[in-house]
């Protein structure tokens, strides 16, 4: 084959050429292979990322260090309507689900910490505990300054969306997160079967 090539290199690219021609004139455009969307989106995405980004240095570095605290956030279905279920990411790395199919106030709350015995026990979010569900995620996610939550729609319950995300730090004592700290309250209305991100800074421990 070495000695093919070798000697009829014009016939190898010949061949070559036809069959990248052929590929690019019969491949069907709704190939996950050949379709170019995601490729497109993907490039935006890192634009975005670095657009956004505070610092050259900053980007993907983790996140600044609270001593004694943990990232929680919570989000909640605050105006009592039926909303779209969600599976949740935080840059780029799902981290939970989110069930928003009831009259109520309902939702999940996502805490940095890989023990999952931690429990909150002094609450400051609009959706009370004893409705919600609790996922944990690894720390490491959470980077310094921008940060971003997806919310991918995994089942449309044709009600439209409305509520909030509330992102506190918690004082870490034994294994009670308790005395919160306010770092962001961000809110979300869109259209139902849409998915949704946004973005926080991450940059203090607390902001107020």
């Amino acid at each position: 084959m070495s000695w093919f090539s070798y000697r009829y290199w014009w016939f190898v690219w010949i061949m070559f050429t036809l069959i990248l021609l052929l590929f690019l004139v019969y491949c069907p455009r709704d190939s996950a292979f050949c379709n170019t969307d995601e490729l497109t989106s993907r490039i935006a995405e890192i634009d975005n990322n670095l657009d956004s980004c505070c610092t050259c240095s900053s980007l993907g570095s983790k996140a600044i260090d609270c001593p004694d605290r943990e990232l929680v956030f919570q989000v909640c279905n605050s105006n009592q309507a039926i909303d779209d279920n969600f599976r949740v990411f935080l840059n780029g790395v799902e981290i939970g689900l989110l069930d928003l199919n009831s009259n109520d106030l309902v939702g999940s709350v996502f805490i940095a910490s890989k023990d999952h015995s931690v429990k909150i026990s002094d609450a400051d979010f609009v959706c009370p505990l004893d409705k919600i569900k609790a996922f944990y995620f690894d720390p490491s996610i959470v980077r310094f300054g921008n940060n971003t939550i997806e919310m991918k729609n995994i089942q449309n319950n044709g009600n439209n969306n409305e509520g909030t995300i509330g992102i506190r730090n918690y004082l870490l004592k034994n294994s009670e997160l308790i005395s919160p700290c306010f770092v962001q309250d961000i809110s979300y209305n869109m259209s139902s079967g849409e998915d949704f991100t946004i973005s926080f800074n991450y940059t203090k421990c607390c902001e107020k």
